[in-house]
């Protein structure tokens, strides 16, 4: 196919008026093409322009113009020349020059429109110039499109330079909203027989009407702008009107803004428009029905059915809407503070332009208008609500504002990340002057400044409660935050529940024990039971220092105690782990229980701890523990338990339900209670050596009381099966520590008996009558240490007690 190139200048110097033909080439242009002469294409030819053709004299094109086109028209015209594209679709066009275009045709242009001289006419009202939603209108004084036939399309302010009968006659919709918003303006001789409706004083006779169609129903804008030349009638009290559906009568749309300047009059609706016929007339500024719908809005958006305050809203008369207060013809005052208003107060509402005081302090918004327009406003309190600085910038400076105290902008949140992974925090949030800055654990992390805030690599150091902070420049005084972001490190755990190197135990479980300070019980993180294999897995645990325990079943296994990691049956020795990482060898052998004890000897016992509320006095309701691990042994001192000391142990039981636990068929012998509450150490100066004796005396049968409280475990109270209670509650020992000087004071009135001190290995050290009610031992030759000192009466063991020299 034949094409002429973009670098083809045709140009005439006859004075004559010259015609250009094209029969059929294709033309491709990517350049400036300047054509002096009529220019007319055929039907089949085509043209694709992605440069500029000028031209000073009509232009024709009955074949078709690619729609890909992005280039444009240059219409110089100095007379009144035809300009028809042929196509639906280009970059721009341009109207320069004295002359009038007559444009024939349906097209769209995708960049701009700029009338910089003379009119753009549409021959037909099928003849229509549409303007894409990327695309810019711009004209200067005078030039403008005849008739109109001019159609907009996207959202915000649209600018329509339309006119009639060489008149220039604007229109702007503004703040125009959507979904992809289709706007057609006309200008039209004004029709007869109209009368005043709503709002309007007298019609002024104004000669032309504004037609605007708009595409979807749900489109908006916020105020209609008509301009036109004050040599047109600028009637008293100047207001937009629009005509009435279905009759032939305007309503007033009030007047929000007047000028009249240099010739040129524009007028400002005060309610809002986007469709419909508009014109000019005489009426009120305000609009207490438009201000009225406007509050219908807010109530019907904001959930007022829900409010506090929301007495005679829409059903009496405006002026007795709870917290609205009417002045005359208008609203003075809006006061719903505390009153449940929840999300976003409608732009309309800074339309109302008689408003003095705002307060919607304390209710739930999360958005308001911009009512720093308002020049009667002189009070807008939005304390305590749910605002950021998108809202809050355009207002700022309004005089008697207060935007204190707004919630958080985000919920707390509280995710476990795996160990070693990235994790990102953001601030959402609007605002065009926002400064940021993080902090966690309360300190501020240098470097921090932008609404993100990102971990490489999560582990113990820096796992812990985040939030960020914003201020803004143009909103003083205000810091909005989010909420704690907490953002854990985990790994998971794993490994194996073995009797021995090469036997797995095929029914237990494994305790992992979060390690607390002294005094205070570890807490139960994890209890998982082992599978077929020993093996286990925990998954997602906190880093942090742990004790691990393994619990063969106690039917399955009943001489295996439970042991901690690296083999240990004592928490106070149980090797603690530092958990940084993911870890796949927390293995543990479980210890086996010496030879079992063959005696005939019983050891009864409750355990007790504090409850949340702090120790009861009725034992009954203290909080019983059960679970806990018990055991007995002889012939040991206490101190701190070590690993070797389960050799020493003759018998182990836990607490049931009830926390009971009992030992049975111990031999005759002293023993020392252990009672394993990881965490919570044995008192040494608590009172429990135990002594067996004989079945004959009565003596082999014991039980204790012990109670987790203060930070240790004492044993408060022992009776020895045979001795009545009130025998062994007759003897007091004192002091206990003692350094010198050991008393020993009958209470009753048996005033006989005999002592006996042990060491801790059972050895006899002191042994001496009791003839006194109350007697002295010197025990200054003694080393320091743990004793054990028994008292008997008539032969029987009436009383036992551990003894701490220092």
């Amino acid at each position: 196919m034949k094409y002429i190139a973009a670098f083809f200048l045709f140009s005439t110097t006859i004075a004559e008026a010259q015609f250009i033909k094209n029969n059929g080439i294709q033309i491709v242009n990517s350049a400036n093409l300047s054509v002096n002469g009529d220019w007319v294409s055929d039907a089949g030819s085509s043209t694709k322009n992605d440069g500029t053709i000028i031209t000073t004299d009509s232009w024709t094109n009955n074949g078709t113009l690619d729609p890909v086109s992005i280039g444009g028209f240059v219409l110089n015209f100095a007379t009144n020349k035809t300009f028809t594209p042929g196509g639906s679709s280009f970059g721009f066009l341009v109207k320069q020059g004295t002359g009038q275009a007559d444009v024939t045709g349906q097209f769209s242009v995708k960049d701009s429109l700029s009338i910089q001289g003379g009119l753009i006419k549409p021959l037909t009202a099928t003849d229509i110039l549409t303007v894409a939603e990327t695309g810019t209108v711009k004209s200067v004084p005078g030039s403008f499109l005849e008739g109109g036939n001019l159609v907009r399309k996207g959202t915000g302010n649209l600018f329509f330079p339309v006119g009639k009968n060489g008149v220039a006659l604007p229109v702007t919709f503004l703040k125009v909203s959507g979904t992809n918003p289709s706007v057609s303006v006309t200008v039209e001789d004004a029709p007869g027989g109209y009368a005043a409706g709503a709002g309007v004083d007298a019609l002024a006779n104004f000669p032309y009407v504004w037609k605007a169609v708009k595409t979807n129903v749900a489109d908006t804008a916020s105020y209609v702008e008509l301009q036109y030349p004050n040599t047109l009638p600028v009637p008293t009290n100047t207001i937009v009107v629009r005509k009435v559906t279905g009759q032939n009568k305007y309503e007033g749309m009030g007047a929000r803004l007047v000028s009249n300047n240099g010739g040129i009059v524009k007028l400002r609706s005060y309610s809002r428009g986007l469709q419909g016929t508009f014109s000019v007339a005489s009426g009120f500024a305000g609009n207490l029905e438009t201000d009225s719908l406007t509050l219908v809005k807010l109530y019907d958006s904001a959930s007022g059915s829900g409010w506090t305050k929301n007495a005679n809203w829409k059903a009496g008369e405006l002026a007795t809407w709870q917290g609205v207060t009417q002045t005359g013809q208008s609203i003075t005052s809006l006061v719903l503070n505390g009153a449940g208003v929840k999300g976003k107060i409608p732009d309309e509402v800074a339309d109302i332009l008689a408003l003095q005081t705002v307060n919607l302090s304390g209710n739930q918004l999360t958005s308001i208008p911009n009512f720093s327009q308002l020049t009667a406003l002189t009070s807008l309190d939005v304390s305590s609500n749910k605002l950021d600085f998108a809202s809050l910038e355009a207002n700022a400076n309004i005089t008697g504002i207060n935007y204190a105290n707004q919630a958080d902008l985000s919920l707390p949140k509280d995710t476990l990340v795996a160990v070693g992974s990235p994790y990102l925090f953001k601030i959402e949030t609007g605002g065009t002057a926002n400064q940021y800055k993080w902090k966690r654990n309360d300190v501020v992390i240098d470097g921090a400044t932008t609404n993100k805030y990102s971990i490489d690599a999560i582990g113990r150091a820096n796992s812990g409660t985040y939030v960020g902070e914003v201020t803004n420049t143009l909103v003083p005084g205000l810091t909005l935050k989010t909420g704690i972001q907490k953002a854990t490190a985990v790994a998971d755990v794993s490994g194996k529940l073995q009797v021995s190197a090469t036997e797995p135990v095929t029914k237990g479980k494994m305790i992992l024990l979060k390690i607390n300070p002294v005094g205070t019980p570890y807490t139960n993180v994890r209890n998982v039971a082992v599978n077929a294999d020993g093996s286990y897995t925990m998954e997602k645990i906190v880093l942090d220092d742990y004790v691990m325990l393994g619990q063969a079943d106690t039917i399955a296994y009943e001489n295996y105690f439970p042991t901690y990691y690296q083999g240990s049956v004592f928490w106070e020795a149980a090797d603690p782990i530092q958990l940084n990482e993911n870890r796949n060898d927390i293995d543990i052998i479980v210890t086996g229980l010496p030879v079992p004890p063959k005696g005939e000897g019983t050891l009864k016992g409750i355990f007790f701890a504090d409850t949340p509320g702090g120790r009861v006095a009725d034992t009954e309701n203290r909080g019983r523990v059960s679970g806990a691990s018990a055991s007995v042994r002889r012939n040991q001192g206490s101190g701190r338990p070590t690993k070797t000391m389960a050799e020493k142990i003759v018998a182990f039981a836990y607490t049931n339900e009830n926390g009971v636990f009992e030992f049975d068929n111990l031999e005759e012998d002293t023993y020392l209670l252990n009672i394993q509450y990881p965490g919570v150490p044995m008192d040494p100066a608590s009172d429990i050596a135990i002594t067996i004796g004989s079945k004959a005396k009565k003596q082999n049968e014991q039980e204790v009381l012990a109670e987790a409280i203060g930070g240790k475990i004492k044993v408060t109270r022992s009776r020895i099966v045979g001795v009545s209670e009130e025998e062994q509650a007759s003897i007091e020992i004192y002091p206990n520590p003692v350094s010198a000087d050991l008393y020993i004071q009958f209470l009753n009135d048996s005033q006989q008996g005999e002592m006996k001190l042990f060491d801790v290995s059972g050895r006899e050290i002191i042994s001496r009558k009791l003839i006194d009610k109350k007697s002295l031992i010197d025990l200054r030759h003694l080393n320091t240490g743990i004793y054990i000192l028994k008292v008997y009466q008539d032969n029987r063991e009436v009383s036992a007690a551990r003894i701490v020299v220092e």
